[in-house]
């Protein structure tokens, strides 16, 4: 009666032993396949590249930028704001389309003469192309002697933006006092340069020797 006692706790041990490797081997083949599934939603979440390992996207050039500076001795502030996007690509270059505002406020007081001029402009569908960046070109894009600049960007745009809008100014001087308004639209030429994605534009007719900064961003496709 022992004997068998003891075979049946044998048998026992064996079956519970069993059971445990089966468990075990259950349980690290579905860690092998939940790390295989894993692996797998990470290559499927890697954006789609080009031939030549670069990421295709789509571009966003955007400049949001106020600037408080003197002019011709008065203060002067100017907000620039740029939203323009280019569909594809490997890099920044390329044609971008976009919206362009700008609002700007001049204040001026000397003596018994006060005077303040403002106004806005805006172009719909305005086209910044941006190109490699070459030295001479950018340099001289302002028409005016000027140190060159140092700096080795990435890339650059340099044409005009075609504003239309209206400002008004005032002036008084004693006890006189008079004020004009205008609508029309002028050419407002500029120069960009990129430089790790970080830009900088230059309205040099507008305010000269004032630098707006902004961005140009990729999102993978």
């Amino acid at each position: 009666m022992m004997k068998h006692a003891f075979r049946n706790i044998v048998i026992i041990a064996v079956v519970g032993l069993l059971f445990l490797c089966a468990c075990s081997q259950a349980s690290s083949g579905s860690a092998e396949k939940e790390e295989t599934k894993t692996a797998s939603d990470e290559e499927q979440a890697i954006p789609p590249e080009t031939s030549d390992g670069e990421t295709e996207c789509n571009w966003t050039l955007e400049v949001s930028d106020t600037i408080t500076t003197q002019l011709n001795g008065y203060d002067f502030t100017c907000t620039l704001a740029i939203m323009a996007v280019k569909l594809g690509g490997k890099d920044e270059l390329g044609m971008y389309r976009g919206i362009v505002t700008l609002k700007y406020q001049y204040d001026m007081k000397q003596g018994n003469v006060a005077g303040n001029a403002a106004g806005e402009g805006q172009e719909i569908d305005a086209i910044i192309e941006v190109v490699q960046y070459e030295e001479q070109a950018y340099n001289e894009a302002t028409g005016q002697t000027q140190l060159a600049e140092l700096v080795q960007y990435d890339a650059m745009a340099i044409g005009s933006l075609v504003l239309t809008g209206s400002g008004e100014a005032a002036e008084s001087a004693g006890g006189a006092s008079w004020s004009t308004s205008d609508k029309k639209t002028i050419p407002v030429p500029y120069r960009m340069a990129v430089d790790g994605g970080k830009v900088t534009i230059e309205l040099f007719t507008i305010a000269p020797g004032v630098k707006f900064t902004g961005m140009i961003t990729g999102t993978p496709i």
